[in-house]
């Protein structure tokens, strides 16, 4: 086996940490600016990695100097690349994320569409899912190149993690099939069960209903809670309990 598989988005971050955002019109003085690499899909390698996982990367870059700056940052991170796609033509996505002191965040996303997954890149990568102990998939990637993760992950037998919104219901229906593990933030669980949790306790409901479709795990995160965390001791093709 080869350790985790991530796949998703591959990005050059840029964080700048101000005093306070400005009036329209005006200025504000960087405090901090500091330039790595970015995109859930690397922020959760690079955290595996961290962990001490034997981590490679399935992702599309520009082919131009920010996408071999990111990329060479993974490698020198310990992270497998031989996933990473270069694509001739579109720029590597850039995410700007502003910092107040209070904790407040602001991303600013340019993500051109030739730099999102399609089925065929994942497909190059099909090896090393199938290899893979666990392969993490980002929901947020186009319905075709998510599809073909989670097969690839989940006909190797891999312990496969979802993670976002599904792009519509036959995405969300594979997902609920082959994922091991799901997780949502609030605004992506009104995708995955078809309606908003409005609370604590429908968010517990709603982590309940996954649970019947064919997860293991779910992970939602609650209005003002935090998360809910809810697991089933059945396995995985036997039917749900009554």
């Amino acid at each position: 086996m080869s350790g985790v598989v991530v796949v998703g988005q591959v990005a050059r971050d840029l964080v700048l940490t101000i005093e306070r955002m400005p009036d329209d019109g005006g200025s504000a003085a960087v405090r901090q600016r500091r330039e790595l690499i970015g995109g859930k899909g690397a922020n959760q390698a690079v955290a595996c990695r961290q962990l001490g996982a034997e981590v490679h990367l399935v992702g599309v870059v520009g082919d131009d100097q920010a996408g071999r700056d990111v990329v060479a940052q993974a490698a020198d991170d310990g992270i497998g690349v031989a996933g990473v796609v270069h694509r001739a033509g579109a720029p590597t996505a850039l995410l700007v994320d502003i910092v107040e002191p209070n904790g407040i965040r602001r991303l600013l996303q340019d993500v051109a569409a030739g730099v999102l997954l399609d089925a065929g890149d994942v497909r190059r990568s099909r090896e090393l899912l199938h290899a893979a102990d666990a392969v993490l998939v980002q929901l947020q990637q186009p319905g075709p190149a998510v599809l073909e993760a989670l097969e690839a992950g989940a006909a190797g037998g891999a312990l496969v993690v979802a993670d976002g919104a599904p792009a519509d219901e036959d995405v969300r229906r594979q997902v609920l099939r082959h994922a091991t593990v799901v997780r949502a933030d609030r605004k992506e669980v009104e995708a995955l069960v078809g309606w908003k949790p409005r609370d604590l306790a429908q968010t517990v409901e709603a982590a309940r209903s996954l649970l019947t479709e064919g997860p293991r795990v779910v992970a939602l995160a609650a209005p003002g809670e935090g998360n809910v965390v809810a697991w089933s001791r059945r396995t995985r093709g036997t039917p749900p309990p009554r």
